[in-house]
């Protein structure tokens, strides 16, 4: 008798014969549930024998039911020694309305299954039949009656009690309907039904383009649920006193891990608003805001009006409840003596608590081209309060004004050419057109002074007072002019002579031999006047020496002796001698780099400090 080991595998492949009898020879198909909420899933598992060849055609489900994953698997069992294998395939299914679905019957070859009944029922009524829906999708409108163009707050509010992850979150939209969201989501916590959920709202202001009835497309929420298994947070007492001992369920991350997630996909319920056309009593532009607000700015201000010269008018459109494209390009009026040369508008829109705030600036330069007496008209904007159901105008009042002559007394025909005020910096400079100007017929000639109505003023005897003036003082300057030196008149300043260093030397007075001494180099070395050390290098020995020797007695430490008589006698020769050379520029007899070694009196000037010229 063989082992059993050895057997095994020959009654393996007995059992894959095809004569070799099998459990079943029949197509079925089963449902994890019958009766589900809307948004959620179910699983439908179709069962084959193992003999069966081909895959099953699912194309009948999908006028129902959305496919979002499918996998298959082969099993082989043994009972009472007969081995049988069957094919199975797993299909979750996502319904796609509510009401009661039916799953056709589903074909491998020549088998075929029965067909299932699933009732799906709304999200809300499911909550109350059963258990709470892990997610849910809320939607509210804060009016339902708008008028065409005007802002309307759509809230999205998704719901969930259990983790979710990879969620995507679908904007509402319709035809003839503007969507613009507002901000960022807002996390918090609510109640329904008794149940605890995590919530995130999201707001939307969207403005409906047509009147009439309006439906919108509710948001669709899709991602992954993890489901929870038995003793995780909201099972039993005891399992929540499990994860308070340890603090956490040790196995709550496995879940994911081991495929138990499944998709879902939420959709909201649809909102219909009824869109009314204008008020009769509207203005136009239509402007259906919450609040509007007009002001205006002047650079120079207050402004200067003056002929060719331009003024800066800045206005500012500011609506809660508009978006930026729904303001009007143009406000403002001028007369016919102004010319206005618009700037490109800045538009802005902000996000105030449930609102859109649009904002636009208006720029323009005006220039006024004749003088006189002028009124810049009233600006007048109506737009309707949408919370008052009111029409209301903005305003802005008239503004009288005198412009004045251009500078210079004549009445100017255009401005002379300036630079871009800040009012056109984003613009190119406009070129200011002149008033019109007779045409000269061939053969005439252009006069060249002003025409007879036209009087010049007193600026020509001022210009012709100022050419005299300039005039008689380019003569002065050239009857005073220095005449350039020559060899032969060009004398060297005289050198002073001796006697005030003798005095000083004699009267024992080193400072003023310091200052005598300075004063006699500066008047003989005019074009580089030395400074003590600089003169005992300029000097011989033995004058050198007691010119260091006059510097120790001046910024030593100690008081030392000096003798005036015997310093007197040392100098003198030494400066009649300097006094008797021929004058030369001591830059360029000096030596170009200064000596290797120092000599005694640039040390002394580093332990004394240096001395004073």
């Amino acid at each position: 008798m063989l082992p059993l080991r050895r057997m095994l595998p020959i009654l393996f492949c007995l059992a894959l014969l095809p004569g070799f009898p099998a459990k079943a020879a029949e197509l079925t198909a089963s449902l994890d549930r019958t009766r589900l909420g809307l948004g959620e899933s179910l699983w439908l598992t179709l069962t084959a024998p193992g003999h069966s060849w081909g895959t099953p055609d699912w194309s009948a489900l999908e006028e129902d039911f959305a496919v979002d994953s499918q996998g298959q698997s082969t099993k082989m069992t043994w009972i009472n020694g007969q081995a049988s294998s069957t094919r199975e395939w797993r299909l979750r299914l996502v319904p796609r309305r509510t009401g009661r679905l039916t799953i056709p019957p589903l074909k491998i070859g020549d088998l075929e299954s029965a067909p299932l009944s699933v009732e799906v029922l709304p999200a809300a009524l499911a909550g109350r039949q059963g258990e709470a829906p892990p997610v849910l999708v809320e939607v509210e409108v804060d009016k339902t009656r708008p008028y065409v163009q005007e802002q309307v707050l759509y809230t999205v509010r998704v719901l969930r009690r259990q983790p979710m992850s990879q969620a995507t979150l679908e904007d509402p939209r319709a035809d003839g309907l503007l969507v613009e969201r507002l901000g960022e989501d807002r996390p918090g916590e609510v109640y329904r039904d008794g149940q605890h959920y995590q919530v995130v709202e999201r707001r939307y202001a969207v403005f409906p383009q047509r009147r009439g009835p309006l439906r919108i497309t509710p948001p669709v929420l899709s991602g992954t649920l993890v489901e929870t298994r038995p003793g995780r947070p909201g099972g039993s007492r005891g399992s929540r006193a499990f994860e308070h001992f340890f603090g956490q369920d040790p196995f709550g991350g496995l879940d994911s891990l081991l495929g138990r997630t499944r998709s879902i996909q939420v959709r909201g319920p649809e909102l219909e608003l009824e869109v009314q056309p204008p008020p009769a009593a509207a203005g136009s532009p239509w402007l259906p805001a919450k609040s509007l607000e007009l002001t205006e700015t002047w650079a120079p201000d207050p402004p200067v009006w003056r002929v060719g010269e331009p003024v800066t008018r800045t206005l500012v459109l500011t609506a809660r409840g508009l978006s930026a494209a729904q303001l009007p390009e143009d406000l403002a009026e001028v007369p016919s003596g102004i010319h206005q040369y618009p700037d490109k508008a800045r538009t802005e829109t902000q996000v105030q608590d449930n609102d859109l705030v649009a904002v636009k600036e208006l720029k323009q330069a005006l220039v006024p081209t004749s003088e006189g007496e002028w009124i810049l008209p009233e600006v007048r904007l109506a737009w309707w309060d949408s919370v008052t159901d009111q029409p209301r105008v903005a305003r802005l009042p008239a503004h009288p004004l005198r412009v004045l002559p251009a500078r210079g007394g004549a009445i100017a025909t255009a401005p002379p050419a300036r630079q871009p005020s800040p009012a056109l910096a984003s613009t190119e400079t406009p070129e200011i057109p002149s008033q019109p100007v007779k045409q000269a017929l061939p053969g005439d000639r252009m006069p060249a002074t002003p025409s007879s109505s036209e009087t010049p003023g007193f600026w020509p005897w001022i210009s012709l007072v100022l050419g005299l003036g300039w005039c008689a003082t380019l003569w002065l300057w050239w009857r005073r002019r220095p005449l350039p030196a020559t060899p032969s008149t060009h004398r060297p300043p005289a050198v002073p002579d001796l006697s005030a260093i003798r005095r000083a030397c004699h009267a024992q007075d080193p400072g003023g031999v310091r200052a005598a001494l300075l004063a006699w180099a500066a008047a003989r070395w005019p074009r580089d006047p030395p400074r003590l050390e600089t003169l005992a290098r300029r000097l011989e020995e033995p004058a050198a020496e007691t010119l260091r020797a006059l510097d120790r007695r001046l910024y030593a430490s100690e008081i030392q002796d000096w003798d005036g008589q015997a310093a007197w006698a040392s100098l003198q020769p030494a400066l009649e001698k300097a006094r008797r050379r021929p004058a030369r520029d001591p830059r360029q007899t000096a030596d170009p780099l200064p000596p290797l070694y120092p000599r005694l009196l640039t040390q002394d000037r580093e332990d004394r400090g240096p001395v004073q010229a």
